[in-house]
């Protein structure tokens, strides 16, 4: 746009108009002053962009369709995010919504231990948000092949505090009670998520 602008000013040889009305062609002296004020405000653009823009941005502008994209229809798509945002937290490491967005990438991917990495590096930038810990628990319940560790019971203390019927929370426990023949247990808990 900048450019455009530019080159319309530079480009126009039009007639000034005068006060009284009357017109008269534009001096060269004009000429110069109207160049310089054009270079000086590319300049000035383009040295603010440099200063405050994020160039490697483009390339996770988007991203956020991870969030409907379905692994097995979609893979090469998934492949693509996950190329470009491991490129973004490596020149951006405190973008926490790159680190959230690749671990749901991996989570799809069923790179379990990676996903749980990359929502740990967000939990670290933003702190403890609902979809943020539920998405952690699942990773770290499924690289662990079904077992909870001390970092996933702290998960499921933290996630029933703010939400008692998360249905991935009480689906795990239900499982787990299921494992340790505690039916009624794995009962209740079912019961209480789908309700």
């Amino acid at each position: 746009i900048l450019t455009e602008f530019a080159s319309a000013i530079l480009s126009d040889d039009r007639l000034l108009p005068n006060a009284d009305g009357r017109e008269e062609q534009s001096t060269p002296k004009m000429g110069v002053v109207i160049s310089c004020a054009a270079i000086f405000l590319i300049i000035s653009a383009i040295s603010a962009y440099r200063l405050l823009g994020d160039y490697s941005s483009r390339d996770v502008f988007g991203a956020e369709e991870i969030l409907q994209l379905d692994p097995n229809k979609e893979l090469e798509k998934l492949l693509y995010w996950r190329t470009n945002l491991i490129r973004r937290v490596a020149t951006k490491p405190g973008d926490a919504e790159s680190w959230y967005l690749l671990g749901h990438v991996r989570l799809l991917l069923q790179s379990y231990y990676e996903a749980a990495e990359a929502f740990e590096s967000a939990y670290k930038l933003i702190g403890s948000s609902n979809n943020l810990d539920v998405y952690w628990l699942q990773s770290l319940y499924l690289a662990a092949e079904g077992k909870l560790d001390d970092q996933s019971e702290q998960l499921i203390e933290r996630i029933l505090v703010k939400n008692p019927v998360d249905p991935v929370v009480l689906e795990i426990l239900a499982i787990e009670a299921f494992k340790e023949n505690d039916y009624p247990s794995a009962v209740r808990h079912l019961n209480a998520g789908l309700s």
